[in-house]
């Protein structure tokens, strides 16, 4: 047993071989704070791997768009205030997003949908 070799070990030294609680101390708090700087290290890198992550999905969308012909900002927003104008093209499009197309849609919507496109 390891715990019990060193109660031994402990027992068996005299004083003057035992180190001082205070040193013992003073080690755990340096350890402490290796083990903050390591976590906060870590954390910036997810925070950085995050970052890359979103800024790669933002140009993917941005290709798809400009290839819409959505290619400056102003027809982003005027794409934007189109959609928004109707509840049924936001609904739409979060089908869309979602992953449930249009079959996710109600009938009602669908309907809407194509009247707001004539």
């Amino acid at each position: 047993m390891i715990g019990s070799s060193l109660a031994t070990e402990e027992e068996g030294a005299t004083m003057s071989e035992r180190r001082p609680i205070e040193e013992r101390i003073a080690e755990i708090d340096k350890r402490i704070e290796q083990l903050k700087a390591r976590k906060q290290q870590l954390r910036a890198r997810a925070s950085q791997e995050e970052r890359k992550q979103r800024t790669r999905r933002l140009i993917i969308i941005g290709g798809i768009m400009a290839r819409l012909g959505v290619d400056t900002p102003e027809k982003a927003e005027r794409l934007r205030a189109w959609i928004e104008a109707a509840p049924s093209r936001l609904a739409t499009i979060r089908a869309i997003a979602e992953g449930t197309g249009l079959d996710g849609l109600t009938r009602s919507d669908a309907r809407q949908t194509t009247s707001d496109e004539g």
